[in-house]
């Protein structure tokens, strides 16, 4: 039977009956809860563990941050606390969210004073590892951005801790939730007959209307490669339509590096089930962002939000529906549906179908790519 707190009630002090209206398959019933605290915020964290509500902290300041925070709220999380490099940054996130939570710029004591159900590491990502590890080890539930780690020991790491300590995961791979790629994945994919070849394109650059620099796909130890910083998406994105990971990849970058850097990177890609493709990343073109999909069955294609079939009664494309992924600003991004299924699998006691787990190999793919280019396109072998 589902119980859920209708936000009615009276507070008496001095351990008196605390009387709440619930609201129990539609109908309203009186009932009386024991109260040990005289104190208001403590017999809320009283009701809210009686009735199942969930607590979720967010660890960073930044944009991202802002839509996991609005994310929460609209799956009726209650967002209690966020933690950042200072408390003043911290604040000002909660000011400009307009809720009501605590800021720390210490993320031990934030896990030891407030009661948090899920925890969103939105901070940068050199940080992610050492922060998934406490966070796991205090038994809370993780989202964490992308990139998720940056080296694979750091992955493994991550991955011991989450599993010794049973936590759910779910990663920031957000375009899966996108409604364009749920119509293709659930309706159109099995309508092209046996996918055979695939591409993912990340082009993430600056335009007239937004400027970058290097520096924003990066750590505070220096910037990161474009396929590490944002072209996870695309090898996540080729995964998961593909259904399979990648074994082996051979890759190519222009010889103009950049500190070293990667900043635009081809790859060919074999996946374990025999699907062959192209995955590319650059984040120094000058155009409006751009995500492409493409792929290619025995009895059709999909050009992202376009569909031609042998069993398709019509001559031309047909276009499928949903938004098309056509800007890199994280408002335009579908976190809620993310943030539900997470609070769904905690609450069913489910792994997520974009776990930490199932993102190593993503990541593992944008490490071997890195390396095949640095070698001059030698063949790297996924294990």
């Amino acid at each position: 039977m589902k119980i859920s707190f209708r936000g009615r009630g009276e507070y008496n002090c001095g351990g008196s009956p605390l009387f709440c209206f619930y609201a129990i398959q539609g109908r309203s019933f009186k009932v009386t809860l024991p109260v040990v605290s005289c104190v208001v915020p403590r017999m809320r964290k009283f009701i809210d563990k009686r009735v199942g509500k969930m607590r979720a902290a967010i660890v960073g300041s930044g944009k991202v941050s802002a839509e996991h925070a609005k994310a929460y709220g609209a799956c009726g999380v209650e967002v209690v606390a966020i933690c950042s490099r200072t408390k003043e940054s911290a604040r000002r996130k909660i000011n400009e969210l307009g809720i009501s939570a605590v800021s720390y710029d210490n993320l031990e004591l934030m896990l030891a004073k407030e009661q948090i159900d899920v925890v969103s590491i939105c901070s940068p990502p050199e940080l992610h590892a050492k922060q998934t590890i406490l966070v796991a080890k205090h038994g809370v539930h993780i989202a964490i951005e992308k990139p998720v780690a940056l080296s694979r020991t750091e992955l493994n790491e991550m991955l011991d801790a989450v599993s010794q300590n049973g936590v759910k995961t779910i990663i920031g791979f957000v375009l899966r939730w996108s409604d364009l790629v749920l119509n293709i994945k659930q309706r159109y994919l099995k309508n092209i007959g046996e996918l055979f070849y695939l591409e993912t394109d990340y082009w993430h650059g600056s335009s007239h209307e937004k400027g970058h620099t290097i520096h924003e796909y990066g750590t505070r130890g220096g910037p990161i490669g474009a396929f590490i910083g944002g072209g996870c998406h695309a090898v996540d994105m080729a995964r998961f339509l593909s259904n399979s990971n990648i074994i082996e990849v051979t890759a190519v970058t222009p010889r103009r590096e950049e500190q070293g850097l990667q900043r635009t990177t081809a790859a060919l890609v074999k996946f374990e089930n025999g699907i062959v493709g192209k995955i590319s990343a650059t984040d120094e073109v000058f155009m409006p962002y751009v995500f492409n999909i493409s792929l290619f069955g025995k009895e059709g294609a999909i050009q992202l939000n376009k569909f031609y079939s042998k069993r398709s009664l019509s001559k031309t494309y047909e276009i499928i529906p949903g938004t098309v992924p056509d800007s890199g600003a994280v408002w335009h991004h579908p976190f809620r549906g993310m943030i539900q299924e997470f609070i769904d699998c905690i609450r069913e006691n489910r792994e997520t179908s974009c776990s930490l787990r199932d993102a190593v190999n993503t990541h593992a793919a944008c490490f071997a790519i890195e390396e095949s280019a640095r070698r001059g396109g030698e063949k790297i072998c996924i294990r």
